[in-house]
């Protein structure tokens, strides 16, 4: 079974190419552009559509499709190098191609819809009730508010880390836990890594930025 034909693995096909798209790159330069035609950029237009091309075909593996690219690049050096030598009519076509391949482009950035962005749900901010009483003033319930089988639980010491020096410690009356009640120990959390940090920051250039000048 003969393997797959891969035009960009031959030799000789990247030097065709080669010289084509070096043929196409010479004149641009030299091609006067009609006063009309908006530019995006401070590319030549002429050379960003032979190098938009050539980046469009040149993981092509259909040997039709390749001979057709290349008689098509040859017929547009053929024109470009007459523009370039003053060819008024080969001038005029080159104009007519500008134009009609910039309105092709408007047309099609018109016709395709901008994606939507994509909305992050993300849950509201937790937040206390407004004049919510303080847990010390409320606790513990009177025996009338407690309910299932009325018996009274006892609230558990907690602490965020392995032992009490290393996370927040708080009393923990329920599960689940309030999403408020989370928010406030997470914050405390992070603000004593933070402490934590600067004082290792500290120690640091204390020890060592200093050591040698005050030995001195």
């Amino acid at each position: 079974m003969p393997s797959q034909f891969l035009p960009r693995k031959s030799f000789a096909h990247r030097v065709a190419c080669k010289a084509l798209y070096r043929a196409l790159l010479r004149p641009c330069p030299h091609i006067p552009l009609p006063p009309d035609l908006p530019t995006r950029g401070s590319i030549n237009p002429i050379k960003h559509l032979v190098r938009k091309r050539f980046r469009q075909y040149v993981y092509t593996t259909s040997e039709k499709m390749v001979v057709k690219a290349l008689s098509v690049g040859y017929a547009v050096e053929n024109l470009l190098r007459d523009a370039a030598n003053g060819n008024e009519k080969a001038l005029s076509q080159t104009h007519s191609l500008l134009k009609s391949l910039h309105e092709q482009y408007l047309h099609a950035k018109s016709s395709t819809p901008l994606p939507l962005p994509n909305p992050i749900a993300r849950p509201p901010r937790p937040i206390p009730f407004p004049g919510a009483p303080k847990i010390i003033d409320i606790r513990p319930l009177p025996q009338s508010a407690l309910g299932g089988k009325g018996r009274r639980l006892i609230p558990k010491f907690v602490t965020t880390g392995s032992s009490q020096n290393d996370g927040i410690a708080f009393i923990r009356f329920k599960r689940p836990q309030s999403a408020y009640l989370s928010r406030v120990v997470r914050q405390k959390m992070e603000a004593k890594e933070r402490r934590w940090a600067a004082k290792d920051r500290g120690r640091s250039v204390l020890s060592g930025g200093w050591g040698g000048d005050v030995g001195e």
